[in-house]
């Protein structure tokens, strides 16, 4: 079953740096594919800020993580500004693709990002 919650912290720190370091290497990893970074480059300083301390670095968003049978596997970043919503860092762990996790955090985010949504992704 899938569940999604608004991430607190400390409690979830664990979880999001986990998740949001998944994310952030995956994304670089396709770069690297594309020829935009080199293959063993380093993640950028802002996001080893993210996953050092996503609290602070993400501070004004809401974070949501998706549970899948108690497992926490998914995260999103639910962000706005004056004139528009964005939803940016939607991850969810390979293992789990394909059962719903994906879903349940987009209608989630969704049904508090108000509108218009920019993804960001």
């Amino acid at each position: 079953m899938v569940s999604v919650r608004v991430a607190e912290f400390p409690r979830d720190h664990e979880s999001v740096s986990a998740l949001l370091a998944s994310y952030l290497r995956a994304t670089e990893t396709e770069k690297a594919e594309h020829g935009l970074v080199a293959a063993e480059a380093p993640l950028p300083e802002r996001y080893g800020r993210e996953i050092a301390d996503p609290a602070t670095a993400l501070a004004g968003r809401r974070i949501l993580i998706a549970s899948l049978d108690g497992e926490d596997c998914g995260v999103v970043v639910v962000g706005r500004s004056a004139d528009t919503a964005e939803i940016s860092r939607f991850w969810t762990s390979p293992d789990a693709r394909g059962r719903g996790v994906g879903t349940a955090l987009l209608e989630r985010a969704l049904s508090h990002a108000g509108r218009p949504v920019r993804l960001s992704v």
